[in-house]
């Protein structure tokens, strides 16, 4: 009588291997989008308040004493007063009450 050795055969989990896959491609696809794929351009279209507020903001030409001596600014009121010291708190805010 022959003895016969075989060697043992192992199951592949294959279930065990489609996860371990699924979680390094997920985890590389993140990567890559996260810190090397191209940033998406955005078109913002601003409102026409906006343009022509970035128009006046970029503009080089605005003479500031011309702008003070406007005889509209000089009509204006000041509604609001000057601010005043006051009395902020206790001397000490560590002593007990």
């Amino acid at each position: 009588m022959a003895i016969i050795f075989e060697a043992k055969q192992t199951k592949i989990n294959w279930q065990r291997w489609i996860t371990v896959l699924f979680i390094i491609g997920f985890f590389s696809a993140t990567i890559y989008y996260l810190f090397f794929s191209a940033t998406p351009k955005f078109e913002v279209i601003l409102p026409i308040e906006l343009k022509e507020a970035e128009i006046i903001a970029n503009s080089q030409y605005i003479d500031p004493s011309a702008v003070f001596k406007n005889k509209n600014l000089e009509k204006l009121q000041n509604f609001a007063s000057k601010p005043s010291l006051g009395l902020n708190g206790r001397e000490n805010p560590f002593i007990p009450f």
